[in-house]
């Protein structure tokens, strides 16, 4: 952990972003920079250059580049990041994560923590029983992608705060270049790392949504906009970003045998969100 502060300092000074690393990313179209070159001002460190905003966000960092979907209607949830779909999982009745063999998980990992439960996640027992028997769908985000988080839906936060966690290389290098995170609810990575909770009360049937942000490797900064706890938000209204490097995102549903989500393309490839695109029916109607 020592290391990857000290990392995450390095990156919040000038150095860290010398004008061929910036030139570099621009010249890569994967990173897309015209969709954020307004801002481009404000990138004095890597860190600002990485959580860097979308042209024309305003204060709740709402963009015409990324359009919410049916505004005031939550029975469509929508993604909380730009991100890649990579699995869903049960919870049980207890709260336990259920894993691909259909059993709970239980898993030393790294010889230095056991994860079981949603309670271990949210770092909050009686938040976590609202998800008993509920949904916990795993989310990728590429180093190219958007890394700040929003809103799934309306309501009033209940919580938004910061955990922190271990922090070890779990990232692997895929086929195709791309960095991957292993999809394995039984590795506990996504209980290991450094992360953010944010949970919104719909106010309605769809009830508590919950969206995890998760720092991966030394990519483990989380920075989380603590006092919109106890207020009212939109859907789509920005809650905290990420600082140094890919992640992941969790978003947890409460107990719904009626919940749809989107998961692939007509091509049957995982789909990549953008924030704001409807990624769950509570109900479909």
């Amino acid at each position: 952990r020592d290391f990857a502060v000290d990392w995450g300092a390095f990156l919040d000074t000038k150095e860290s972003l010398p004008m061929w690393a910036l030139a570099s990313f621009a010249a890569d179209p994967m990173y897309n920079l015209p969709l954020y070159r307004d801002n481009a001002k404000s990138w004095k460190t890597f860190n600002e250059f990485f959580y860097r905003e979308f042209n024309g966000a305003d204060k709740k960092g709402q963009s015409p580049l990324r359009p919410i979907a049916e505004p005031g209607n939550n029975n469509a949830i929508v993604s909380s990041a730009d991100c890649t779909y990579e699995q869903v999982y049960p919870i049980d009745d207890e709260g336990r994560v259920l894993g691909l063999n259909g059993l709970p998980t239980s898993v030393n990992l790294k010889h230095t923590h056991n994860v079981t439960t949603i309670a271990e996640l949210l770092q909050d027992e009686e938040l976590a029983k609202a998800f008993n028997g509920g949904t916990f769908v795993h989310y990728f985000l590429s180093p190219f992608d958007y890394h700040r988080f929003h809103s799934p839906a309306d309501g009033k936060v209940k919580a938004c705060k910061a955990v922190q966690g271990k922090v070890f290389l779990d990232v692997e290098l895929g086929a195709d270049g791309e960095f991957h995170a292993p999809d394995s609810s039984e590795g506990g990575y996504e209980f290991q790392q450094a992360r953010g909770v944010f949970v919104v009360d719909t106010g309605g049937p769809a009830g508590l949504v919950a969206s995890v942000p998760i720092g991966m490797a030394q990519v483990s900064g989380v920075d989380m906009y603590t006092k919109m706890e106890g207020k009212k938000v939109k859907k789509g209204d920005e809650f905290g970003k990420f600082m140094f490097g890919g992640s992941d995102t969790i978003l947890l549903f409460q107990k719904n045998p009626n919940l749809y989500l989107w998961t692939k393309d007509p091509g049957h490839n995982p789909i990549h969100f953008q924030f704001g695109q409807v990624a769950a029916y509570w109900e479909v109607k």
